[in-house]
């Protein structure tokens, strides 16, 4: 999602908490790649992430074991590029 103003545009991504599903829209960003997980935690305790399966928040319907927290929080290209062949795009 993007707004803009007469400053400039703002991009505001969503993740998600690998724990509970709740989704979350946030600004922040890195300059040393695609940002992937916020440094703020979920209430639950959970990470917020944008580069794993989304899956329901209510019955966690398409939850798996790749939806867990990780230590990587931002990727590069090449990393994208895999990610998204894994993925489709």
């Amino acid at each position: 999602m993007y707004y803009r103003t007469d400053e400039r545009k703002f991009y505001s991504y969503e993740f998600q908490c690998q724990g509970c599903g709740v989704l979350k829209y946030s600004d922040e960003y890195s300059e040393k790649g695609k940002l992937v997980a916020l440094k703020d935690h979920c209430e639950c305790g959970g990470q917020f992430r944008s580069d794993k399966n989304i899956f329901c928040p209510s019955c966690h319907h398409r939850k798996s074991e790749v939806n867990k927290f990780d230590s990587k929080v931002v990727l590069t290209e090449k990393e994208l590029e895999v990610l998204e062949k894994c993925h489709g795009e």
